[in-house]
């Protein structure tokens, strides 16, 4: 005997769900995907490499540049993070756990003077402003020569002065304290389901 199968007929109108249409919304999936992962770096460095290389326009990455100063004699070598040599700008990539100590403010700041004397334009992107900025907000905001480069499409260009260090170490500590903290003020309740079972659950209780 053939079966019927009738249509479940939903709660909202034609009317309503035309009025909902422009509201509906993609939820969840909002984890930023690495797309080179055989790329060293942090999570911010990488964001900002991989915004460069959709762009296509030729940048050094972790590579030693000679920013000496003409007219003065002194030779100087340094390692920003990311160098655009066709606009002389250089991008510093910093963290907030690491760069906001006085001392290292004070060794930024030497730095960054060095690239101007030198003919560059510093830009400093936060870890924090790329944690929920995209990279080409923070680049039409301070040099939206980037966004509207037209040259021939290189990306990163491979020089014998590349010299990768390591600096995630910051952050690494940052989150493990993170953790620390947060684990020294968990507490573990017991729920009873029933009078033969319980369940421990993980709970979050401020202390003082």
């Amino acid at each position: 005997m053939p079966r019927v199968i009738r249509k479940r007929k939903t709660r909202l109108s034609t009317e309503e769900k035309r009025s909902r249409q422009n509201t509906w919304r993609v939820r969840g999936a909002t984890t930023w995907v690495d797309p080179y992962p055989w790329i060293m770096g942090t999570e911010p460095e990488k964001k900002v490499y991989a915004y460069l290389m959709q762009t296509g326009i030729p940048f050094y990455y972790q590579t030693m540049v000679d920013v000496s100063i003409p007219g003065i004699d002194l030779i100087k070598w340094a390692r920003p993070d990311f160098v655009i040599p066709s606009y002389k700008i250089v991008i510093e990539v910093q963290g907030a756990y690491w760069h906001s100590t006085a001392e290292q403010m004070d060794e930024d700041a030497t730095k960054h003077a060095l690239y101007e004397m030198a003919g560059y334009k510093v830009l400093t992107w936060w870890d924090y402003e790329l944690a929920y900025q995209h990279p080409a907000e923070l680049a039409m905001r301070e040099a939206p020569e980037i966004g509207y480069y037209t040259g021939p499409r290189v990306g990163e260009v491979i020089t014998e002065h590349k010299e990768y260090i390591d600096d995630s170490a910051g952050i690494r500590t940052l989150n493990t304290e993170r953790k620390d903290w947060f684990n020294s003020r968990a507490t573990i309740k017991t729920r009873k389901k029933s009078t033969t079972r319980s369940k421990g659950v993980l709970s979050y209780e401020p202390r003082g």
